[in-house]
């Protein structure tokens, strides 16, 4: 089997594999994260949930759920920030390489994500990445017409 691009030491064809690898797992990060994961927020609220002090008063019940709504507010968009900027280094990694072998990249890809995560998988994500990637955008949708 032939390879297009420069593999004497293998740099590109793993840095194409990767960098795919990477932008589909990112992908799948970034719709988990669209709000909060159940399981972490739960985690969050029985934590603060210990917080027992002496006396509580309604108004400090109140703050105490306040500054744990912002808190929530606050991990969620520094993960959405993060995996947007670890989104925008693998494309820019990508764009940088010689991608006549990119479709057999992303067959590798595809089998590393679904042998990683399994179940949690989903085709949908594998396919919106790669149309990312491809810089395609899904039509928006015409009003039918009476």
């Amino acid at each position: 089997m032939g390879f297009a691009c420069d593999i004497g030491h293998g740099t590109i064809w793993v840095k194409l594999v990767n960098s795919t690898y990477q932008y589909i797992q990112i992908n799948h990060h970034y719709n988990n994260w669209y709000e909060m994961p159940t399981s972490i927020s739960k985690n969050i609220d029985r934590v603060m949930g210990n917080i027992r002090p002496p006396r509580p008063t309604q108004k400090l019940q109140q703050e105490i759920e306040e500054r744990t709504k912002q808190f929530k507010q606050d991990i969620t968009r520094i993960m959405s920030t993060h995996l947007v900027n670890s989104a925008r280094t693998a494309q820019e990694t990508l764009e940088g390489l010689n991608n006549q072998d990119l479709g057999m990249a992303r067959e590798i890809a595809e089998k590393q994500y679904k042998r990683r995560l399994g179940t949690k998988a989903h085709p949908e994500v594998v396919t919106q990445a790669y149309e990312e990637l491809d810089g395609w955008v899904r039509p928006k949708k015409r009003p039918t017409e009476p």
